[in-house]
């Protein structure tokens, strides 16, 4: 008999949910944002379950119509220049991207409530190749440095390398001849590493100042979506980095 009762409280229960969200969706082509407002609050996914139930083309199929009508609503509500707004056609519940000038930096699911943003792409192999380079750097200068002492001072090979500094003693004209090729052949490669550095400086800069559009026009949106006060943000780039 109890669980005759919880039973039968659980399908009243879900009666109700079924008709709030049946007028919610009778006004939903007037005010599609209602699906992220109403429908789908706090993740709830009792109407996809109950179109799934039909039969996963039918979720497709209503995917395809709300996401019709959803994203010019989005669009006008995020109010911001150069973001485009897409999703996985064919895909139920996909993932909404936001394209920023042809870059995708975000997505976001009004269905599992999640933000996530990627940050500038590019970024994170420049600084990796920037310090590679400058760690390249730092070993040529210390070689350079290093053939600069045996240059001026032959009997620093004394203790090392015995036969070395004995053919330096024999033959010092040769010996200086071959230490200022190879200093200079060093010293060429320091110049190549260094006009890398400053090109990779450069597109970094470009970056950074792309990062600071991107990270303002991000902030924007994400203050209008934390209206909705359920989503949890999350910064991929952030997370990558550690």
């Amino acid at each position: 008999m109890v669980l005759t009762k919880q039973l039968q409280d659980v399908l009243t229960r879900q009666k109700q949910k079924w008709e709030e969200i049946c007028e919610d969706l009778k006004r939903f082509e007037e005010d599609p944002l209602i699906l992220i407002t109403k429908v789908f609050k706090g993740g709830d996914l009792f109407l996809a379950e109950r179109l799934k139930q039909e039969g996963e083309q039918k979720l497709i199929d209503a995917h395809d119509y709300w996401i019709q009508h959803l994203l010019p609503s989005l669009h006008e509500y995020f109010s911001e220049d150069g973001v485009e707004l897409k999703v996985e056609e064919g895909l139920a519940l996909s993932h909404i991207y936001i394209e920023f000038e042809g870059e995708l930096v975000a997505h976001f699911s009004p269905y599992w409530r999640t933000f996530v943003s990627y940050g500038v792409p590019g970024k994170e192999s420049l600084m990796t190749e920037r310090h590679k380079i400058e760690e390249e750097l730092k070993i040529l200068e210390e070689e350079r440095e290093a053939k600069y002492l045996l240059y001026e001072n032959p009997s620093i090979l004394a203790e090392d390398d015995i036969v070395r500094y004995t053919k330096a003693i024999l033959r010092p004209k040769k010996f200086k001849e071959d230490m200022r090729v190879s200093i200079e052949e060093v010293h060429e490669r320091i110049g190549v590493a260094q006009r890398k550095l400053v090109s990779i400086t450069n597109e970094l800069e470009y970056k950074e100042m792309q990062y600071r559009i991107v990270d303002d026009c991000l902030e924007k949106i994400k203050r209008k979506v934390s209206r909705w006060n359920d989503f949890v943000f999350i910064d991929a780039s952030k997370e990558e980095l550690e």
